[in-house]
């Protein structure tokens, strides 16, 4: 497929099952999908029909325009903004809620076991590591990382909140 692909002009990104084919026109198009079905066929495969989607990128007015949203390994691209997926982002806040939510209930614990009456405040300094920015091996550097690689401060614009809603929660 690389070399079929490349041959015309074209490339060809694979990344375990998701397989990023980018042709120059609609005919050449049609050669490389009906040589992928080929292919799997022969692997006893089938290509998922709801993930196999054609999208055209047009380039008018010195700007690149998509037909629809080209979504691939947990981004998105609609021709000019490269995003991370708005499901990638809202499952980081729920698992942000969730380790909220686990501090709690072990402060709870400790104050029941040793009696304790006066609470004081929640331990936060493994929060702040796995869900903010001053961590260093969490999805907001995967994603401050991603903004710096791709040149787009749009993802960055994405997980602006994430401090003003991590402190929300951890008051709460």
């Amino acid at each position: 497929m690389h070399a079929m692909i490349t041959g015309h002009g074209g490339f060809y990104r694979r990344y375990c099952d998701d397989i990023l084919f980018v042709v120059p026109n609609v005919e050449i198009r049609g050669q490389v999908l009906t040589r992928m079905r080929t292919m799997l066929t022969e692997l006893g495969l089938v290509a998922h029909p709801d993930k196999t989607e054609p999208i055209e990128f047009t380039r008018r007015d010195d700007r690149l325009w998509a037909s629809k949203t080209l979504n691939y390994l947990g981004f998105t691209f609609d021709g000019v903004n490269k995003r991370i997926r708005p499901a990638s982002i809202a499952r980081y806040y729920k698992k942000m809620r969730a380790g909220v939510s686990r501090a709690r209930a072990i402060r709870y614990r400790v104050n029941v076991r040793e009696n304790n009456r006066n609470w004081g405040p929640l331990r936060t300094r493994k929060l702040f590591i796995l869900y903010s920015y001053l961590g260093r091996h969490n999805f907001l550097s995967y994603a401050f990382q991603a903004a710096r690689i791709m040149n787009d401060d749009g993802i960055k614009r994405q997980v602006k909140a994430h401090w003003r809603r991590l402190l929300g929660e951890i008051e709460d």
